[in-house]
């Protein structure tokens, strides 16, 4: 589908696909895609050519599936408790054994792949195909609960959706910032001096319990010619203030072979109370908010400047962490006498941590699987659209059915609809009784021969109906060829 809503359909041939599941975007330009009942791997081009590799393993279902940052696409399997890695290039797969099956799958932000498990347990593969599985605490999955599916958020964390109404989030390895605006900041906005945009920029925190116990910040990638020339301090969602940093170099006029450029490069600056002090210029690192107590250069609507502001984040502890935490940065200075740039950027924004007296994440115990024997897959068998394949059977089955009324009492119709189904050739059989808006019945059945099927809609289902309605009854009969027919019938429900 294009972006203005043009539909374009690729039939493969000289078959339809078979369970096709799940889609991403492959390392070579191309998509690759699950076949669940089709027990293999596609692959398809942006201008429509499929090539599908169907695995040895009977049941081995590929279900869902991720490109790594290995340049491999990794799946779930449905049938088998494995890890699948296909090749883009050669179309080989290899096998790697876990304890469960696994169903959502996603690549992290650490360079390993993570995925889901009906054990109620994430899991983690390298590129190596070293396993290690971390079980959820029962108080947070009780036994049963299933994931529904995981995704690596902006935050670097991953996040996981539960049959049992939550979303989970879990980290990494190292704990990455809990909340980040990756926007460019410019410093200055205009000109060569003056207030940032944004002015400020903003993080909405949300979603914590308790009060503050510690603000840590990070400003990544920082580029500016002068770096003495950056203001930076934090407002907080309940107007506290602190100074990050002001005149952060003390290098301006340095002569000589000690002399040292005024420069942040792309500088990733942290701020943490109790960390060291940032010394005559901080460079990526973390590093304690410093005021060598020069002036402070903010306007409106940054809090006043006198009084200064304290350099120092505990300022927030103790008060409520949530709503809208305001960075304020400044050029106070234009340099009009250099030819070195005298702005920059803050280029991959800002990122923001709180630690609260509430509730602590959740930590998942690690249980390491031994490095398992690799299963290799032998070259693939591939069918590619538009080429000559051997015969299937591509001819659908039939499916009659005997009379049906169009119009019954609503006492007759919870008795149940009676209906005589006919099959060409042994199918499977799924019936469903649809009582607008809900599905009311549904039944799958092995069918064989001319059978009569009673259909008795779901009393709690059905509820209590007082005016008339329309059932529709669908008969969906697929054969051992995965070939399908759908025949549907509409019954009028009086009171």
């Amino acid at each position: 589908m294009t972006t203005s809503g043009d539909i374009t359909e690729f039939p493969p041939t000289p078959s339809p696909l078979n369970g096709p599941g799940d889609i991403t975007a492959g390392p070579d330009g191309n998509l690759w895609f699950t076949e669940v009942a089709g027990n293999g791997i596609g692959r398809i081009t942006p201008t429509g050519v499929i090539t599908q590799f169907t695995f040895f393993r009977d049941n081995a279902q590929p279900l869902a599936i991720t490109a790594g940052a290995d340049g491999n696409l990794w799946f779930t399997e449905a049938g088998l408790p494995n890890i699948g890695r296909i090749n883009p290039g050669s179309g080989s797969a290899t096998d790697f054994p876990i304890s469960s099956i696994a169903s959502a799958i996603t690549a992290g932000s650490d360079g390993n792949v993570w995925f889901t498990m009906a054990n109620g347990s994430i899991g983690r593969i390298t590129p190596a195909g070293v396993v290690t599985e971390f079980p959820v605490p029962t108080t947070v999955l009780p036994a049963g609960t299933t994931f529904s599916d995981l995704r690596t958020g902006p935050d670097a964390n991953l996040w996981a959706t539960t049959s049992n109404g939550k979303l989970l989030r879990i980290t990494t390895g190292v704990t990455p910032p809990r909340f980040t605006d990756p926007a460019v900041i410019k410093v200055p906005g205009t000109g060569d001096s003056g207030i940032a945009d944004p002015y400020p920029a903003t993080i909405e925190a949300d979603g914590l319990q308790g009060t503050v116990t510690k603000v840590t910040v990070r400003l990544n990638g920082v580029h500016h010619g002068f770096a003495s020339d950056i203001h930076a301090q934090l407002v907080g969602p309940q107007g506290q203030s602190a100074v990050l940093m002001a005149n952060a170099t003390d290098r301006v006029g340095d002569v000589g072979p000690l002399a040292q450029p005024d420069v942040f490069d792309g500088d990733v600056l942290t701020f943490s109370d109790g960390a060291p002090a940032p010394g005559r210029r901080p460079g990526t690192g973390v590093f304690a908010p410093f005021n060598p107590g020069f002036l402070l250069a903010f306007t409106p609507p940054a809090p006043p400047n006198v009084p200064v502001p304290p350099a120092s984040l505990a300022v927030f502890n103790g008060t409520n962490p949530n709503g809208a935490w305001k960075l304020f940065l400044v050029d106070d200075d234009a340099h009009n006498e250099t030819t070195l740039p005298t702005t920059g950027v803050i280029a991959g924004g800002w990122s923001l941590d709180i630690q609260t007296t509430g509730p602590p994440p959740v930590q998942l115990p690690a249980v390491q699987l031994p490095a398992p024997d690799p299963i290799i897959v032998p070259g693939p068998t591939v069918t590619v659209a538009g080429q000559s394949a051997p015969a299937a059977d591509t001819t659908r089955p039939t499916l009659k059915l005997g009379k049906l009324p169009t119009r019954m009492k609503l006492r007759d119709f919870r008795k149940g609809v009676r209906v005589q189904a006919t099959p060409s050739e042994p199918v499977t059989l799924d019936t469903t009784l649809t009582a607008t808006p809900r599905t009311v019945f549904e039944r799958t059945t092995k069918l064989s021969r001319a059978q009569t099927l009673v259909l008795k809609p779901s009393a709690k289902l059905l509820g209590a109906q007082r005016r008339t309605f329309k059932v529709r009854l669908r008969f969906v009969a697929t054969d051992g060829a995965a070939n399908r027919t759908t025949v549907s019938r509409t019954i009028t429900v009086t009171p």
